[in-house]
């Protein structure tokens, strides 16, 4: 059992720096593109590459304030002005935030039970573990939608981004 709660801490930091490289590829891609590719409308979760990278990002940065029992405001990137690369640079410190929180926790911090809201305002408890596992799972599920975008856009050329390549 103490094997697979070290196991299970490593993983979640591994998976932490995992995404952090998976988001520093995607925004790569996202500024070669150009800004006015992140603009051009389609059908998708979100409607722009500009509007899935921020709510990867959104859901990043409220996820990590949650746990930490911050205060935020929905979403975060409402108010962000910039362009692409100075966005890029924001989720990549947002990331780096994920890595720093949990190479500090211990081993009976990932078990602790989270009481939060959601953005509607309901009351949840969930594990941080669980949390931690959700949040980076949704990012990859968000990248792997914005690779399709991209394609749609004309950019067909990618970083590898997938979790073996970031192991290999």
């Amino acid at each position: 059992k103490i094997i697979l709660k070290i196991m299970s801490e490593n993983l979640l930091l591994r998976y932490a720096n995992y995404n952090k490289w998976a988001n520093q590829r995607i925004t790569n891609a996202i500024v070669s593109a150009g800004e006015a590719a992140a603009d051009i409308e389609m059908k998708s979760s979100f409607s722009t590459v500009r509007k899935t990278i921020y709510h990867i990002y959104d859901s990043q940065h409220t996820w990590i304030m949650r746990i930490q029992n911050k205060p935020y405001s929905w979403p975060p990137s409402k108010d962000f002005k910039g362009n692409l690369m100075e966005f890029s640079k924001l989720l990549t410190e947002s990331s780096q935030d994920w890595i720093n929180y949990i190479d500090n926790l211990n081993n009976q911090d990932f078990k602790k039970i989270i009481s939060y809201k959601n953005t509607k305002g309901i009351d949840h408890q969930t594990p941080l573990e669980e949390i931690i596992m959700h949040c980076f799972n949704h990012s990859t599920y968000h990248r792997g939608q914005l690779v399709t975008m991209l394609r749609q856009v004309g950019l067909n050329s990618f970083e590898p981004m997938d979790f073996i390549a970031f192991v290999r």
